[in-house]
């Protein structure tokens, strides 16, 4: 028994030349929503890290109390990506990531609004 091998033509679509250019194109799209995606957890977690000597002052918090502060924040976005990630294989990776930038964009937002007290 023998085998033929399998010719590259074989498998690509006629016109190769039009697959390829839409391919690296939504590839680069690809690429681009992720790092955005990636740059504003980034943020967030930066701008956390700079608030936390004014959050040590107004919450009158220790050492210990500020670790739990920023891991905390950490782990909490770090424990969604396992239940969105089955979410997005179910509707849709897109939707999913385009629904979560939008819901963590307005609640950004609404935290930049918000009012401190001080006692």
């Amino acid at each position: 028994m023998s085998t033929s091998p399998h010719r590259a033509s074989d498998h690509q679509p006629e016109d190769r030349q039009d697959t390829v250019a839409t391919g690296r194109a939504g590839h680069n799209g690809v690429l681009f929503a992720m790092c955005l995606s990636l740059v504003l957890v980034v943020a967030s977690v930066s701008a956390l890290n700079l608030a936390l000597p004014d959050l040590a002052i107004d919450l009158s918090a220790t050492n210990a109390s500020l670790t739990w502060i920023a891991d905390g924040y950490t782990v909490a976005l770090a424990a969604l990506v396992l239940p969105l990630g089955a979410i997005g294989d179910r509707i849709g990776r897109r939707n999913v990531l385009v629904a979560g930038t939008v819901v963590f964009g307005i609640a950004s937002l609404a935290a930049s609004f918000a009012d401190s007290t001080t006692t």
